[in-house]
């Protein structure tokens, strides 16, 4: 009974050692191996130098683009350089063009407004025909100023005045007298502020003003545009005057209102070029001339008195 199982123990044993032929089949295949490990080595060898030599490429080749373009941007930045000095040369240039331009604008005006103003001078010279239609005191102007004068002040003096003398006509002839009076200082003023300017413009070298005949157009042209400022003076000199200074009749509010107006309109008429004058009184039963006058009081055909 002991024995079987004795048997059996001993052949599981020798079921675990291998055969002869099993070793043998082992030991035939390491020389295989041993083979393949020196190919092995000799492909990873051309591997490793396959990827130095790609990476050697792929450093080179980016190394030639940047030297490649940094000679660009170097060539670029020269260029721009040179656009920046031809630029500023230009620019320079073109204002210095446009400055002369400038310049020969503004001599081109004023040649353009001498012409003008001697186009002009050699039209109007003494020529009432033509009219300054920009001079507020322009005869058609003072025309309108002279009857505002005989509207107003006028009437206001001729009120008083009558009260003091028997008639009308005496009045009248009064208010005349005192135009007439005031139109003859302002004529002499006006001759003696011409030759003053002129006296001033050629520092009063005597030589000089005989000469000064290329001023007679400043002269009147200065008068005329100073005229309203002169009124003040004109006024001052002739209240002065011996006639009037002591006079209680120049003192009287309305009177003093009318020769006021009186000094004015005939201060603005003189500096007037040509000057601007009073048609001469006509003479009693004359011909009434509806151009120069209009009836004051009833229409008729000869004159009475002048008012």
């Amino acid at each position: 009974m002991d024995g079987p199982p004795t048997s059996s123990s001993h052949g599981s044993v020798a079921a675990d050692v291998p055969d002869q032929g099993e070793t043998s089949g082992h030991q035939s295949d390491t020389p295989s191996l041993r083979t393949l490990n020196p190919k092995l080595e000799e492909i990873h060898k051309e591997v490793e130098s396959d990827r130095k030599e790609m990476h050697n490429v792929q450093l080179e080749i980016p190394k030639t683009e940047i030297d490649d373009l940094n000679h660009k941007l170097t060539e670029a930045i020269r260029v721009n350089s040179q656009l920046v000095s031809q630029n500023k040369f230009l620019q320079k240039d073109l204002d210095r063009t446009k400055g002369d331009l400038e310049k020969v604008n503004l001599d081109l005006e004023e040649c353009k407004s001498r012409l003008s103003r001697k186009m002009s001078n050699a039209l109007t010279e003494n020529n009432t025909q033509i009219t300054d239609l920009s001079d507020s005191n322009r005869p058609s102007k003072l025309g309108e100023k002279h009857s505002e004068l005989y509207d107003n002040e006028w009437t206001d003096a001729f009120e008083e005045l009558v009260k003091k003398y028997e008639t009308d006509e005496s009045a009248i002839k009064t208010l005349l007298a005192i135009l007439k009076d005031v139109h003859t200082f302002c004529e002499v003023k006006s001759a003696e502020q011409s030759k003053q300017l002129r006296q001033v413009a050629c520092m009063w070298n005597e030589e000089l003003e005989r000469e000064s005949y290329t001023l007679q157009t400043p002269v009147k042209e200065f008068r005329k545009y100073t005229a309203e400022l002169g009124v003040q003076a004109v006024r001052k000199d002739y209240y002065e005057t011996e006639k009037t200074k002591n006079l209680e009749f120049f003192s009287k509010s309305k009177k003093r209102k009318y020769i006021d107006g009186c000094l004015k309109l005939c201060w603005l008429m003189n500096v007037q070029d040509p000057p601007v004058i009073f048609a001469d009184a006509a003479a009693p039963n004359s011909d009434f001339n509806t151009v120069l006058y209009k009836p004051y009081t009833c229409s008729g055909s000869h004159v009475d008195y002048v008012v």
